[in-house]
């Protein structure tokens, strides 16, 4: 499958504006990205860097946390104990990153494709006025990931569907895409686009220092996302970057990968230069096929 590099400076229209957006000139096209998480550090894990990268350049970003993921503690009092440390992480990691937060409560580990899971995103993304989407991939190995990955492919149709009535007029989408978070487990996609972060990477690593008090292991897992992000970097030439995956999720956001895969004309390598034409001159050596 093929896969898209996207730079900071050529991202197409996919920009936008947040917390820190008063010490950047407004863009021209300023847009709301909205990350969703079924848990508070999600976001930050599979997409941080996408998220800071768009508030860099003084667009609008929202991270939207389903669960708090409470049943990291057993039932009872320790549950309610973990929702006030999750939810602060939340905030934290939001701030650091220069986004607004939302929280839905959901209870943890319950998260279904159901309609009223469904009308709830909805609903939430429709006020907030989403352009851009990210959110979980299906394969994960986290059963709140992969099911929100599968609310939220509906979810995406619906958002921005003018025949459908929901509590607020549908949001002007305009790009839709699956982030990756447990990539030390989960199944192996070749990526469809690969975001370069590696402007952002410290503000990514600094979100997730120290925000995840309910983890003792929190701050030893950013030597494995340096790991994985740098792996995706090595692939796209860059230092580190993200991978994304194509959402599916409506006719018009398919069309974003459609479009990059049609061409008229077969990429090719740079020509080889011609020889030297006197003895004074140095030869090139031919570039290797």
């Amino acid at each position: 499958m093929k896969t898209i590099l996207l730079t900071c400076a050529g991202v197409i229209a996919f920009t936008l504006h947040a917390g820190r957006a008063q010490e950047q000139p407004r863009p021209p096209e300023p847009l709301h990205i909205v990350g969703i998480g079924a848990h508070p550090d999600d976001v930050a894990v599979g997409a941080g860097g996408v998220i800071a990268s768009y508030v860099k350049r003084g667009h609008r970003a929202t991270i939207l946390n389903v669960t708090f993921g409470e049943t990291v503690r057993p039932p009872g009092p320790e549950q309610e104990d973990a929702k006030r440390i999750r939810r602060k992480e939340g905030e934290d990691i939001a701030r650091k990153l220069g986004a607004e937060v939302r929280f839905l409560g959901w209870p943890a580990n319950t998260i279904i494709p159901s309609w009223e899971m469904k009308e709830l995103l909805v609903n939430t993304l429709r006020e907030l006025k989403a352009n851009i989407i990210l959110f979980t991939c299906p394969w994960d190995t986290h059963a709140d990931h992969r099911n929100l990955s599968e609310v939220m492919k509906d979810v995406v149709y619906y958002s921005g569907h003018a025949g459908m009535a929901f509590n607020a007029p549908p949001c002007d989408l305009r790009s839709a895409w699956m982030y990756s978070i447990e990539a030390d487990t989960e199944e192996l996609h070749q990526p469809d686009l690969l975001f370069d972060v590696s402007d952002v990477f410290g503000v990514k690593l600094e979100s997730l220092t120290g925000t995840r008090p309910i983890f003792s292991w929190a701050n030893d897992a950013l030597e494995d996302m340096k790991i994985i992000n740098g792996f995706w970097g090595l692939r796209s030439h860059v230092k580190y970057a993200e991978p994304l995956y194509q959402s599916w999720g409506s006719m018009k956001m398919a069309t974003l990968t459609r479009d990059h895969y049609r061409v008229r004309e077969l990429p090719l390598a740079p020509a080889a230069k011609p020889p030297a034409s006197s003895a004074g001159e140095k030869s090139v050596k031919p570039a290797q096929p």
